[in-house]
Formats: C-alpha cells, sequence, structure tokens
C-alpha cells in the first residue's frame, strides 16, 4: 500500500466532472475556518455524495475500496471485533484472508483505531474505504433479527412437539419467546416497518414486515417456539393467553432502549388452522410530521392544496385505498392551518400523531364515543376547523356536511378510488347532492409508489414491450426510464421511501351545478378535465418520467387491472390493501421496555 505521490483530492474531483472550481473553493474557504478534512466539509454542503466521495479517497489513498459483494455475511466476522469498538460506526469487518483482517473504514487513516482491532483479534489489519451508512447497514445485516434470533433459538434443546400441556405463567419472562418478541419489534421499528406479520405454518413460524408497502420475509422459527411467541405477546397486549379459538384485539406500548421513544402497537389474533395469526401495526409518534412542501406532491398540487384550505368553511376530503397515506396527508393540512388563532379540534380512530396546539379526540366505541357522538359535542366547542378521521356511515357524514354549511372548516377521508368517484360515494350514503354541492371544496386522492433509492439510481434503455407499448400508447415517445440496481442502502430492492401520486379536484361553478343535477362520474371527470383536472395517472407518469419511480409501481399502485387491459392493452396488477389490525388506544396502554438491537 503506497500512500507517496497522492493526487490532491481537489483535483480528482474536477477531473471526474463531480466538483466545479466555484464548490471547490467554497469548501476550501470552510476547511478554513473549521479545520475539518476536506471530504468532510464537501460532504456537510452536499457537494458530493458519500458514496462518491469513498471512490475518489479510496483513488487519492490508492487504498481498495470496499466490495460490498464479496463480503460475507458471517455474523461470526463481526464477533471478531469487540461490540464496544464496532458500535462507534466508524469500521466494520469486511472479510478474512488467512491472518488478515480486512476492515472497511470511514477513514483509511485512522491508525490508533487499526491498532485497536489488530491487538484485540490477533490479526494484521488492513483498510479499504467505505461510507458510515455502508458500515452501518452492514453491522445491522449482521446483527439483524433473524441471526439474533436463531442464536437465541439454538441455545434452547430442540424439544419434540408433544400434546399441549395447561400453561404455567410463572416462568413466561423467562421463554425464549420472550426475547424473540423483543428482537422482532425492535427490528420492525429499526426497519421503518408499518406492520408485522407472525403467520403459523404446519412446520414453522414465518415472521414478514411490510416495508414501503410490500411484504418481506424475514424470517423462519422453528414450529417449537410458536407457543411462547404467542403467549408473550398477548401478555403484553392485556390479551387473554388461554382463549385460542377467537380473534382478539388489542394495543400495547413499546419503549426502544437507544433513545428511550415510545411506539404504539394496535394488535390483531386471528385463529388459523395452524395456530393464531398476528398481525401487528406500528404507529410510531415520534415520526415528523410533515409540511404540505415536503411531503412529496407536486408543486401546482400544493399550490392547489393551499388555496383550498384557506377557505374559513367548507369540506375537503382525502381519499384513497388502506395505506395510501391519507393521515399524512392530514396532519399536513393541519400543520398548515395550526395557529394561535383557529381552535382546531379532531376525531381520531386512534390518534396517530400528536401535535402541539390541536385538541385532539380519541374515539372509544367501548363507551359509545363514536364519530358521529365525538362531532356532535366538537361542534359545541367553538371550533375554526374540525377533522374527522373518517366518513364511514351517513350519520356521521350529515353532520360534517351540517358543519361545514354553518361555517366551519371539516377536514375528513372516504375510502374511494378516485377524487370524482368521492362525489358519488355522498351521494349515495345519502346526503343530498344540493348540499353536497354547496360544502364541497375539494378532493385529494392518492397512492403511495416507492421510490427510486437515490444511491443506486440509474438510466436504462426501454426494451421490455410491455413498457414501450404502454409508453406509445399514453403518448410518450422516451426510449429511456430510470430504476434502482439495488445496493446496501436499500437492501438491494432499488427503492427507498415512497411518494405520493395524488389527483386534485377542485370544485368549480360548473362542477357544483352538475352535481346538484345528480351527473354520473364520467360526466364530472369530463367537466373537470375541461377546467384543467390533472387525473392520478398522468400525475404518476411525470413522476416516472422524472425519475422519483417506475413504471412497474406505477401499475401496482395507480393502474387497476381493468385500466391496463382495456384503455392501455397491458397488463398491471392491484396493489394489495394493507391488513389493519383494530383496536382502540389509550394512555393508560402497557409500555414494555424494548432493548436495542
Amino acid at each position: 500500500m503506497s500512500l507517496t505521490r497522492r493526487r490532491r483530492l481537489g483535483d480528482i474531483l474536477l477531473n471526474r466532472g463531480v466538483l466545479t472550481q466555484e464548490q471547490l473553493n467554497q469548501a476550501l474557504e470552510r476547511q478554513r475556518v473549521t479545520q475539518k478534512p476536506l471530504g468532510t466539509v464537501l460532504s456537510e454542503l452536499g457537494f458530493v455524495k458519500p458514496s462518491v466521495m469513498a471512490d475518489v479517497l479510496a483513488e487519492q489513498l490508492k487504498i481498495p475500496r470496499a466490495n460490498w459483494a464479496e463480503a460475507g455475511r458471517d455474523p461470526n466476522l463481526a464477533l471478531l471485533v469487540p461490540a464496544e469498538l464496532l458500535r462507534e460506526g466508524q469500521f466494520y469487518p469486511l472479510k478474512r484472508q488467512g491472518d488478515t483482517l480486512i476492515l472497511a473504514m470511514v477513514d483509511p487513516l485512522d491508525f490508533y483505531a487499526m491498532d485497536k482491532v489488530s491487538r484485540a483479534t490477533g490479526m494484521r489489519v488492513e483498510p479499504a474505504v467505505a461510507t458510515a451508512d455502508e458500515i452501518k447497514l452492514a453491522y445491522n445485516r449482521s446483527f439483524n433479527l433473524a441471526s439474533m434470533a436463531q442464536t437465541i433459538i439454538s441455545e434452547i434443546e430442540e424439544e419434540k412437539e408433544e400434546e399441549p400441556e395447561p400453561l404455567q405463567t410463572d416462568n413466561i419472562a423467562e421463554s425464549p419467546g420472550v426475547k424473540v418478541v423483543q428482537l422482532i419489534l425492535a427490528q420492525a421499528v429499526n426497519d421503518r416497518a408499518s406492520d408485522i406479520h407472525i403467520e403459523p405454518r404446519e412446520k414453522n413460524v414465518i415472521v414478514r414486515f411490510r416495508i414501503d408497502g410490500i411484504l418481506r420475509q424475514e424470517m423462519v422459527l422453528p414450529k417449537h417456539i410458536q407457543r411462547d411467541l404467542t403467549t408473550r405477546i398477548k401478555v403484553i397486549s392485556n390479551l387473554d393467553i388461554t382463549e385460542r379459538r377467537r380473534p382478539q384485539d388489542g394495543r400495547f406500548k413499546i419503549r426502544l432502549e437507544q433513545d428511550g421513544r415510545e411506539v404504539d402497537m394496535r394488535l390483531s389474533v386471528l385463529p388459523t388452522i395452524y395456530g393464531e395469526k398476528i398481525v401487528i401495526r406500528i404507529l410510531d409518534k415520534s415520526a415528523t410530521v410533515f409540511q404540505l412542501d415536503e411531503v412529496g406532491f407536486a408543486p401546482e398540487s400544493v399550490a392547489e392544496m393551499k388555496a383550498m384550505i384557506k377557505n374559513p368553511q367548507g369540506l375537503i376530503l382525502v381519499t384513497g385505498p388502506t395505506g395510501s397515506g391519507k393521515t399524512t396527508t392530514q396532519y399536513a393540512f393541519l400543520n398548515a392551518l395550526n395557529t394561535p388563532d383557529k381552535n382546531i379540534i379532531t376525531v381520531e380512530d386512534p390518534v396517530e400523531y400528536r401535535i402541539e396546539g390541536l385538541n385532539q379526540v380519541q374515539v372509544n366505541h367501548k363507551i359509545g364515543l363514536d364519530f358521529a357522538t365525538s362531532l356532535r359535542a366538537v361542534l359545541r366547542q367553538d371550533p375554526e376547523v374540525v377533522m374527522v378521521g373518517e366518513v364511514r356511515d351517513l350519520e356521521t357524514a350529515e353532520i360534517a356536511v351540517r358543519a361545514a354549511l354553518t361555517g366551519h372548516l371539516v377536514l375528513s377521508t372516504l375510502h374511494t378510488n378516485s377524487a370524482c368517484s368521492s362525489l358519488a360515494r355522498l351521494i349515495d350514503m345519502g346526503i343530498e347532492p344540493f348540499m353536497v354541492a354547496a360544502t364541497l371544496l375539494g378532493v385529494v386522492a392518492q397512492r403511495l409508489v416507492r421510490r427510486i433509492c437515490p444511491e443506486c439510481k440509474e438510466q436504462y434503455e426501454v426494451t421490455d414491450p410491455a413498457e414501450l407499448a404502454f409508453l406509445k400508447k399514453t403518448g410518450h415517445n422516451v426510449t429511456h426510464l430510470w430504476r434502482g440496481k439495488g445496493c446496501p442502502q436499500c437492501k438491494e430492492t432499488g427503492y427507498k421511501g415512497r411518494l405520493p401520486i395524488e389527483e386534485v379536484l377542485i370544485v368549480t361553478k360548473r362542477l357544483r351545478a352538475a352535481i346538484a343535477e345528480r351527473a354520473n362520474e364520467a360526466r364530472l371527470l369530463e367537466i373537470a378535465m375541461e377546467e384543467g383536472f390533472i387525473p392520478m395517472a398522468e400525475r404518476g407518469l411525470q413522476r416516472v418520467l422524472e425519475g422519483y419511480t417506475t413504471l412497474e409501481e406505477l401499475w401496482r399502485t395507480v393502474f387497476s387491472v381493468d385500466m391496463l387491459e382495456d384503455e392501455m392493452n397491458i397488463k398491471g396488477g392491484r396493489h394489495p390493501d394493507d391488513t389493519e389490525a383494530n383496536g382502540q388506544l389509550a394512555d393508560d396502554m402497557p409500555v414494555t421496555e424494548i432493548k436495542a438491537v
């Protein structure tokens, strides 16, 4: 390894075309003030991606770049290095070559760190350049749910399946199920999962997480641990552990040890032929509540939404299937409206995020506090803005419409597929057309699509016949699109995070007249298009062409089978609805301490 006659970092970046002279001068000026390494300054300023900086640093220092594709995934390799050193997140054992340990490092010139690892392992250490994110992901991958759970299970003697015996509740805390449940819950929160599925099969138990709307299998547990696992989850949810024949709903909280964060969990238990299937919906109340500009809507859609919520009275609806981001949009509206001169009251089931300045009411069906009852009481509280979690029945719809008609701004949601179909749904529920026409300000219909991972995003030539035919049918004569090739940051999926695909219907004078005359959905859509309405499908295609998502995602979420086969003559698929676990959340629910993974 030669460190002599190095090329200057700035020169390499300039030659590669990833940095301009002006940016370099700005970074050098800041470096003089902060005394930080130039690479650190460039990353902080956002001029160069960490992965590109690592590539350039490897070239400058003539040190190999960490090749994660060739690295082993054996957690025993990581066990060679003391855990307290690995938790610093500055290096990670990449692979072993005889008596030499290749160490992926953020700073490959940190000889003190290399010396510590060498003394701890008794091996010679050679560095390879890596980013902090790559090292963090490698650590999580090796010490993930599957490997840690299997370590716990391997310590337990294999037991042959026997006839069920009466459960001894005094040793529940000692069971392996307790440790595995802690691992599952902590890993799911760390992985940004929205749901946990624990599914008994004939010979094993499958654990799956729903991440970015897609179910992914995380691990397979042996059948003999199923009973401990189910019992532990029931205990922390205050459910009847002896009842295995009927469905049960519950809730609980966990507190993560590493940051003290509390996360609410809604639980549904369903008896199946192989045992009880458990679905846990994760509600992370510490998650950021976005401003409208930050949700990911198109700029013109944001402008239309801001214009809608400036009205002092009327009804605004957000529609879409389960898991389409309706709640996030509702809270973004509330954030924009939340000022000291407004009395804002929400009726929710459950209260997913707590916002300072709002008066939030939790529905409780057990005591008769449903949406309609709560809404009647809310209207006696002199509110300017009322948010109703969902219009589920005629009674709630009538109260919401009357409130909008009598000087209140009302926000709510519906489960419909499009903005125009929401108008017909209200009328079908029993609301008079003239009332809908008089109160409705607008409708936002949306879906969530997975966003292409920015770290592995690449352009490709469109050669797939289905994609070519689709683009031709929709009038887009393009030859190249974007996709993610897969990397450690996105767990080799090519996607990281999600963004909304929306359509915003502003109820104009012409639309009000058509609604009052009971025009059908097709006629309402025709009028809306003439008034400048952009359908969700068209907005989604714009996002594909701009490189935010892929055609595959658009087909999965926005386009139905009928749309693709009848209108586009292309086959596609529907996005499956998320499974929701029902149950009331309350402040007095049990809190379970969860250790860090």
